[in-house]
């Protein structure tokens, strides 16, 4: 057995055991997510046109910009702070008009700050010294909503590793909120209080959308009330 198979067999053996035996509350919504085939059903299906405007925030390789592009032709805003990452996107999505690649991060302040460099882990908020750093950009929610001209965000994707929660923070507070169609947001669990600042930001999306799916920090979606 070559090793990238027994890591592969080692690393199921754990989520069968987190989620069978100790009875994980995350293995086991992985779980029902890959059942459900959530990756490819769920996050992807959304009453969208070709007028549409979605958010990428996270854009990591372009998958979900270019899964996007491909069934509905809708326009795309692609934010991706790692230069690498970045970089990749640009590469990807040269020649295609409809998609707009920013080299900065959304939040609540402006600045440049830490980011790890760890691939689709890379996040301002959690490094735990394992990974090089580097510095990228973040800009506040409602000045990049200005700047763009936007009116209407028809979809809003959110998986920027504990990032999302200075996101929602600002899109509340400014009531911009009030002008996102759907969100999809990956909650991530890896401080302390993220179950507590997670119920509080549900309690005020309520105001404005309703839960449309839900796979406690695996991915959820909300849709705007009618």
């Amino acid at each position: 057995m070559n090793q990238s198979v027994l890591s592969r067999a080692v690393a199921a053996t754990r989520r069968i055991f987190k989620q069978y035996v100790l009875r994980d509350p995350f293995e086991r919504e992985m779980g029902r997510w890959r059942a459900d085939e959530g990756d490819c059903m769920l996050r992807m299906r959304y009453p969208l046109t070709a007028a549409s405007i979605v958010w990428d925030l996270g854009g990591y390789h372009g998958d979900f910009a270019a899964e996007m592009r491909q069934r509905y032709a809708c326009s795309v805003c692609l934010f991706e702070p790692v230069p690498e990452l970045f970089d990749r996107c640009v590469q990807r999505f040269a020649g295609d008009r409809a998609v707009t690649c920013l080299q900065y991060g959304l939040g609540n302040v402006a600045g440049r700050f830490d980011i790890s460099d760890a691939a689709d882990a890379s996040s301002f908020v959690r490094n735990a010294g394992r990974s090089a750093t580097i510095k990228a950009k973040v800009r506040p929610v409602p000045e990049v909503w200005r700047e763009l001209g936007t009116s209407q965000v028809d979809l809003m994707k959110i998986n920027i590793e504990g990032g999302e929660y200075d996101v929602l923070i600002s899109l509340l507070d400014s009531g911009l909120v009030t002008n996102v169609g759907h969100l999809q947001i990956q909650f991530h669990n890896f401080f302390v209080d993220a179950p507590a600042q997670r119920d509080a930001l549900r309690a005020r999306l309520r105001a404005t959308h309703e839960e449309e799916w839900c796979y406690p920090f695996v991915w959820e979606s909300w849709r705007r009330r009618a």
